[in-house]
């Protein structure tokens, strides 16, 4: 078995690169390469332009990971699980204190410093596992799953701290299936099935390719008119589709032939009463399921 196929991409500091694919797609094994974790049968992993096979101890220096199953040791106090990572991190005890403090601050945990691991609930545990992976300033972190099991407030927080992670310069890789999500906060994607890379770039320039040009959905209060509007519309110029689904209307345009308001305005003036008129953007969601075919390893 072949787990991940001469897969292939490049990263710049502040991306946060969304990896997505299906339950044993090869996203883990990817990762724990980059981790220096596993030996690739061919090929290598490059961070910050140093080999992760060859220099597997220096590439450390410089990477935080969190794994999707992560382990907390439960006796022990927060800041005294930090303080021993950042030991075995070689960093100076006189330097520990401050930064443990900083990390407990940045993951909104300094209220928790002195509780014990097995107190906090799950999304601290969270939190606490990403403020591990701080310790020693990596310029490159590597989330597997890391909002699995959150609730939807301790996910809106991850988010929001992925962000201040980015703004401060640092890059991102991150598994998840909460595919809505990742679109909020992520610059770059890359879709992988079967250990095979099928997609990777952009968010946004993904999302234009795909998607052929805009779209709307338009709805009237008129139930019996739809399908005489749809043939208006379907007259005017740079319209690709329209189709009638459930008392909508779903019109496919080309946005360089003509403008949105003109499909309102051509069924205001032609006696039909609008009630709706909605743009629909493509999801990752939607480029997910148009990329892959469900084939499992």
């Amino acid at each position: 078995l072949v787990a991940v196929n001469d897969l292939s991409f490049h990263l710049q500091p502040g991306d946060i690169f969304g990896f997505i694919g299906p339950n044993g797609a090869g996203k883990t094994t990817t990762m724990r390469i980059i981790a220096t974790l596993h030996a690739p049968t061919s090929g290598t992993a490059l961070v910050n332009g140093i080999d992760a096979v060859t220099y597997p101890v220096e590439v450390r220096e410089m990477i935080g990971y969190m794994p999707d199953s992560f382990g907390v040791y439960e006796d022990v106090r927060t800041w005294e699980y930090l303080d021993f990572f950042a030991a075995a991190y070689r960093v100076p005890k006189s330097q520990r204190a401050h930064i443990i403090d900083d990390v407990l601050a940045l993951t909104d945990l300094l209220v928790k410093k002195d509780a014990y691991v097995h107190t906090l609930s799950r999304g601290m545990k969270q939190r606490l596992c990403l403020a591990k992976t701080l310790v020693h300033d990596p310029k490159l972190l590597i989330l597997d799953e890391p909002a699995s099991g959150l609730d939807p407030r301790a996910r809106f927080e991850l988010k929001e701290l992925l962000k201040e992670l980015r703004n401060m310069g640092k890059t991102i890789i991150i598994s998840s299936h909460i595919l809505p999500e990742l679109s909020d906060f992520c610059n770059k994607i890359g879709i992988v099935e079967r250990g095979t890379l099928k997609l990777f770039g952009a968010v946004d320039e993904i999302l234009a390719q795909l998607s052929g040009g805009s779209s709307l959905e338009i709805r009237l209060a008129e139930e019996d008119a739809y399908d005489r509007a749809a043939d208006e519309l379907r007259a005017l110029p740079g319209v690709k589709t329209v189709v009638v689904d459930d008392r909508v209307l779903q019109v496919k345009f080309d946005p360089a032939q003509v403008a949105q308001y003109l499909f309102v305005t051509t069924l205001v003036q032609s006696g039909y009463r609008v009630e709706t008129c909605s743009e629909c953007r493509m999801n990752l969601e939607d480029v997910f399921m148009s990329v892959t075919q469900g084939a499992v390893q």
